[in-house]
């Protein structure tokens, strides 16, 4: 079943505005998120930056 939903996610054309969008999303859930600690939030919310500079240095244009 992976194999097969894989192939078929790869055929579609990536939205990067719309994961850009996901993204931006979560780092602000989780920034509200009472049940993780400063610590946590910050580890987290950094690596949900690091995903957007990446997505960010194959489409610096914002063009999907």
């Amino acid at each position: 079943m992976r194999k097969e939903f894989a192939r078929k996610s790869s055929r579609e054309p990536r939205d990067r505005e719309a994961e850009r969008a996901f993204l931006k999303n979560k780092i602000e859930i989780l920034r509200s998120d009472r049940k993780l600690s400063e610590s946590e939030k910050e580890e987290a919310v950094a690596a949900l930056l690091r995903e957007l500079d990446r997505l960010e240095e194959e489409d610096p244009d914002g063009r999907s």
